[in-house]
């Protein structure tokens, strides 16, 4: 994409942050009217239940009214940007960038670790649409 001077845009892709989020609203309310899916907008994990290496629940507490809801699943993936429920758990971990003193990696800081240094996962891929056409795979054997 070529950028005029003055014109605003990085990309035809970018747009308000409300737009993803009626977007996401959107594709998700299928679930949620099957109850699939129930989404709590003003919680924020509080505290963990751990039994030993594993942890079985988080609580989250709801900002608009304190209340406090134990939240248990087969598997618990910390999707939060800095981690924010690893050292709620106490589980083992670290965040920042680590030194290559630490780790051995080439690519690892020289010198100190820093914890604060961090960065989201990010997962970048290219998706197009081609109406009428059908690019879908053979299914994989296992």
């Amino acid at each position: 994409m070529h950028l005029n001077p003055g014109q605003g845009r990085v990309s035809r892709l970018c747009h308000e942050p409300r737009v993803a989020l009626a977007a996401l609203h959107e594709m998700l309310a299928p679930f949620q009217a099957s109850a699939q899916l129930h989404i709590m907008p003003r919680c924020r994990p509080v505290g963990a239940d751990v039994e030993g290496d594993r942890v079985r629940a988080v609580i989250v507490r709801d900002d608009e009214d304190g209340e406090e809801v134990a939240i248990a699943a087969p598997y618990i993936l910390d999707a939060t940007e800095l981690g924010d429920v690893l050292p709620l758990a106490g589980v083992e971990h670290v965040t920042g960038a680590e030194s290559q003193r630490e780790t051995g990696e080439p690519h690892a800081l020289p010198g100190e670790p820093d914890p604060l240094d961090q960065q989201a996962v990010t997962a970048c891929l290219a998706l197009d649409y081609l109406p009428g056409e059908d690019h879908t795979i053979e299914r994989p054997a296992d």
